[in-house]
């Protein structure tokens, strides 16, 4: 899987979001963490609105939550969520989206469901929120939840290589669960044409490599062969 995003311009990121949020509500966070199988409604720790509204003091709250989240260790990033702190950064989906990927990054990807879900509940058309619900739930074993929330950001214009090559993960994920040699081949397909997408469209070569991979094993010999090639040939240069 292509690595997580860092979060970049913070200042500029939490000011324009900031701006565009003019109510804040959401439900008390559920401490325990529910099993996948019952992952549902999401749920959030939001309380409250920021209690401030000038923004320069909102940005600087939510700017030290983030450079704390980024270099915290998993019993850190635990205690950022559980003890509340991100109510500062109720303006903006960026600490959201910086704890989802770190707590990622440390294979809890249940708590990081709670996490970015929670943002979700504000944010519901944030794509990068939804991105890490998507690979939450992919890591988690929800395979088939994860599909379709990839499957509705790959719907939406020019999705972006990162979405499609978790899409095409699903589809890898769920060709190994496949019930029936015909589910499987069905599945990989899905998996070949995804990352072909991805490919075609980004030119990136990690995407380039696993359409070759996937038509491969659905027998599609010379198309593998090609994108081999030119996967080899653009490395090459590189």
């Amino acid at each position: 899987m292509a690595p997580t995003r860092p979060v970049r311009d913070l200042r500029t990121l939490t000011l324009i979001c900031f701006r565009e949020t003019n109510s804040i509500t959401a439900d008390r966070v559920n401490d325990s963490h529910a099993s996948i199988g019952s992952i549902g409604s999401p749920n959030s720790f939001f309380v409250k609105k920021p209690e401030t509204n000038n923004i320069q003091i909102v940005a600087e709250k939510i700017d030290q939550l983030l450079k704390r989240t980024e270099s915290a260790d998993l019993s850190e990033l635990m205690s950022i969520w559980r003890s509340r702190l991100p109510e500062e950064g109720s303006g903006s989906p960026a600490l959201f989206r910086c704890l989802g990927e770190r707590i990622l990054a440390h294979g809890e990807p249940l708590l990081a469901y709670d996490v970015v879900t929670a943002g979700l509940a504000t944010w519901p058309k944030d794509t990068r929120l939804r991105q890490l619900q998507g690979l939450a739930l992919a890591r988690s074993g929800a395979t088939d939840r994860a599909n379709a929330i990839l499957e509705d950001l790959r719907r939406e214009a020019q999705p972006p290589e990162e979405t499609l090559g978790m899409l095409g993960r699903t589809y890898k994920d769920l060709a190994i669960a496949a019930a029936t040699p015909g589910q499987r081949d069905q599945f990989l397909k899905r998996a070949a044409e995804t990352y072909a997408e991805a490919y075609r469209t980004s030119g990136g070569y990690w995407s380039g490599i696993n359409a070759a991979t996937m038509n491969l094993l659905v027998g599609q010999t010379a198309q593998a062969n090609e994108l081999a090639r030119k996967v080899r040939e653009q490395c090459l240069k590189e």
